[in-house]
């Protein structure tokens, strides 16, 4: 199933030759996905880089107002590395709504390790600049 508008975004553009290629789907309100960081994705030896782990909770809570038919910007992003997340294993990163107050979005993201522990939190809160009109 395809969900992107923009096909070379960084974190889901399925033409994007450098880009995450994230897929999601909807369990319930949450916005689910998986992802299997790779070496090139590491900073210390076998360890995945905090940049990475953050545009995942980024793309997770923007796809998620997306999906929902907005366009929306993050306006300001909150991270908590929990745990050092290894490269080569799968992922699951959750997104959700936690308030909306006219134009702004407060969101959360997840990202867990295989056995489900959460290795870092996300909240972020984004501007409604539109709505999506495809």
């Amino acid at each position: 199933m395809e969900y992107s508008a923009n096909r070379m975004c960084f974190g889901c553009g399925p033409e994007n030759p450098v880009g995450l290629h994230m897929v999601f789907e909807w369990e319930g309100d949450r916005l689910v996905g998986r992802f299997t960081p790779q070496f090139q994705h590491q900073s210390f030896r076998g360890v995945t880089h905090g940049g990475i782990l953050s545009a995942m909770a980024d793309e997770v809570m923007g796809k998620y107002l997306w999906l929902k038919g907005l366009k929306a910007v993050t306006a300001e992003m909150q991270m908590r590395f929990k745990k050092p997340v290894p490269v080569g294993q799968t992922l699951t990163i959750i997104g959700e709504k936690v308030e909306e107050k006219g134009r702004l979005f407060e969101m959360r993201a997840i990202v867990a390790l295989p056995g489900g522990e959460t290795a870092v939190e996300a909240t972020g809160k984004f501007i409604k600049v539109g709505v999506v009109d495809e």
